[in-house]
């Protein structure tokens, strides 16, 4: 087992610290290498390998519903018949994969877009072939002049151009966009050393969507993919095409007082999670229906993954892998909550106030030419209910 540990280094050009992942010692680099050797059988992590395997249909849930901890979940795994009963061993730690990608709240292949306000609180990362950034509104002190290489500009987002070898700080755009870390970008100008360990986040993403790709057994979600009003214990669930979480619909994770427990939705196709249009009680006592994922007796956002795409086999457009968050109506109380690291093979796309506790990986299929991936961009538009946010787990 190889452990990947912080580092603290200096890159060239920068006064800036730099203490996380993407900077690696030559031992690192030697291990992401063996990483990516074994890639093809790689499965996707202890911690997904272990996910527990479940069954469908009906049981003892409601006899359950009035105890708690041990006695609950013994009921439940009486009774291998209903949804998300658990069958398998616990879950354990997480896996090296998303240790390696814990620091990271958004990467995309493709750029991102922003508009009416988006926070990310976390590091960033852009890969090729697209690594743009475009935000409105745009940093005050942005340049969008010609690029000569070697002189610092700014774009719409208040990141540097033309820089070689940036780690830029943090972003803070009154009413716009917000990154917590930092965030490298790659480049044409830059050096093939720093543009590799750019790419070495995106490869350790491909490792996990792959992985929980090839994961077995599991429940399917019938509907097809209908998520809304599912109470689901931990285990891995999927759908070939599609999975929904309707408006004002809520999912709920319980996890009977394990707080390993893990949860893997693999999606073959797209992954949607509607806006509420439900309207709010009026004053003086506002009650929305928001379109919500809940967790129950212990469940963690951080055990929560989606995996969304098919692996495809020869170059060209991804299969699937699209994620998009159709807006909400009505006060902020209406904005979409949602939880879990979204892997997602192509785009992500945001159109309207929605909370997230988890990661937003965009980008993750690979297969193709060396930076030449097709998608992979992330866009998000404030919308009645405010902004995007997205916090680590």
């Amino acid at each position: 087992m190889y452990v990947v540990q912080r580092t603290e280094q200096r890159m060239p050009n920068t006064d800036t610290e730099h203490g996380y992942l993407i900077l690696l010692t030559t031992r690192q680099e030697m291990m992401m290498n063996k990483y990516m050797a074994i890639r093809a059988i790689m499965p996707l992590m202890a911690i997904l390998t272990t996910a527990t395997m479940t069954g469908c249909g009906g049981g003892k849930a409601d006899l359950a519903s009035g105890l708690s901890g041990t006695a609950r979940a013994s009921m439940l795994a009486a009774s291998p018949g209903r949804l998300g009963a658990p069958l398998g061993p616990p879950a354990i730690s997480p896996p090296l994969v998303v240790q390696f990608l814990s620091p990271y709240a958004l990467t995309t292949s493709a750029g991102l877009t922003t508009s009416l306000g988006a926070t990310f609180g976390g590091d960033v990362v852009m890969d090729a072939p697209v690594s743009t950034c475009t935000a409105v509104p745009a940093a005050a002190t942005s340049s969008i002049a010609p690029v000569v290489v070697g002189i610092a500009q700014l774009d719409s987002c208040g990141l540097e151009v033309g820089l070689i070898d940036t780690i830029n700080p943090p972003v803070n755009i009154p009413n716009g966009l917000n990154i917590t870390g930092q965030t490298v970008r790659y480049s044409a100008t830059n050096s093939a050393a720093f543009n590799a360990k750019v790419r070495a986040v995106k490869t350790a993403l491909n490792m996990a969507w792959m992985g929980a790709s090839q994961q077995v057994g599991g429940t399917l979600i019938p509907g097809p993919g209908a998520l809304g009003g599912l109470h689901l214990t931990p285990g891995i669930y999927k759908s070939a095409s599609t999975m929904v979480l309707g408006s004002g619909e809520t999912l709920t994770l319980d996890a009977f007082g394990n707080a390993n427990a893990v949860w893997l939705f693999q999606v073959g196709s797209s992954l949607t999670i509607t806006g509420s249009t439900v309207a709010c009680t009026p004053l003086p006592v506002v009650i929305c229906t928001p379109t919500q994922i809940v967790l129950l007796h212990g469940a963690q956002a951080k055990n929560v993954f989606w995996q969304v795409g098919t692996p495809r086999m020869a170059d060209g457009a991804p299969l699937g892998g699209d994620v998009s968050f159709p807006a909400a109506t009505g006060p902020v109380q209406n904005n979409t909550i949602f939880v879990g690291t979204i892997m997602a093979g192509n785009s992500v796309t945001f159109a309207g106030g929605t909370q997230v506790t988890g990661r937003i990986l965009a980008g993750a299929d690979l297969q193709g030419a060396t930076n030449t991936q097709t998608g992979g961009t992330v866009t998000t538009t404030g919308g009645s209910t405010g902004s995007v946010v997205v916090n680590l787990p």
